[in-house]
């Protein structure tokens, strides 16, 4: 039951990104939450969440696959490959990513930390 809600949780954090849904974002991202991106840059939970409601980027494809969950009580990691296409500004990227998250259970809800 843990693997299938984390999973779900993983592509809902996707659509939020794809689509623009910061509400659906903030809720599933803890408050300490931070993220490295591609470039080794650090940004925290509020810059990701700006992000996401400006849609810039622009994501057409946010989406995950060959995920891998592994589960440690009331933490878990995932790993696997985050598929983006879209518009940064006036240029058009597309790539895989490996990715691996880091998930806690907090109050009944599984929210990432990284």
């Amino acid at each position: 039951a843990d693997t299938r809600e984390l999973l779900r949780v993983e592509a809902e954090l996707c659509q939020a990104f794809e689509s623009g849904d910061a509400a659906t974002a903030r809720k599933d991202l803890d408050e300490k939450f931070t993220l490295t991106d591609s470039h080794g840059s650090v940004t925290d939970r509020e810059q990701n969440l700006d992000e996401i409601a400006k849609r810039e980027p622009r994501y057409e494809v946010f989406r995950n696959r060959e995920q891998k969950v592994r589960l440690y009580g009331d933490a878990a990691i995932v790993t696997g490959i985050t598929v983006v296409k879209g518009i940064a500004g006036k240029d058009a990227f597309e790539a895989d990513f490996q990715f691996t998250d880091t998930w806690v259970r907090r109050d009944g809800h599984w929210r990432r930390v990284q």
